[in-house]
């Protein structure tokens, strides 16, 4: 069991911490879209590192749960929560099943604070 958290934990600084910030560093989006691109290559590429041992369903869960994790730490700019759930999914069916809850219900709730904080941003004071 040691290993699943320190491997998802490496995963997680490398292709979340290392990878996004890098990407973002160089290419210093300015849309949402370009936000959009950016996560889903800094997805695609930690899909990538696991077809040796994947099926091709796995992989696109993977692409998938890349995004969602990429979107969450790229509006947190926090790794907490994208290693609590990876840790999780790795755990096994459970852990994955909360992973995916998990993903959705921070996705919503950064959503709606990035949202609330751009709206209170623009209101003259």
């Amino acid at each position: 069991m040691p290993w699943k958290v320190g491997g998802a934990t490496l995963e997680e600084i490398v292709c979340r911490g290392v990878f996004i910030n890098s990407i973002v560093f160089v290419v210093r989006p300015r849309s949402k879209w370009t936000v959009a691109v950016l996560l889903c290559a800094a997805a695609a590429l930690w899909a990538a590192a696991h077809i040796p041992t994947k099926s091709l369903v796995e992989i696109w869960g993977l692409f998938t749960s890349g995004v969602a994790l990429g979107y969450i730490y790229y509006y947190t700019r926090s790794l907490l929560f994208p290693i609590f759930s990876h840790v999780t999914a790795n755990a096994g069916m459970l852990g994955g099943v909360v992973g995916v809850v998990g993903y959705f219900v921070v996705s919503v709730l950064v959503h709606v604070l990035a949202r609330s904080r751009r709206t209170s941003e623009a209101r003259p004071t």
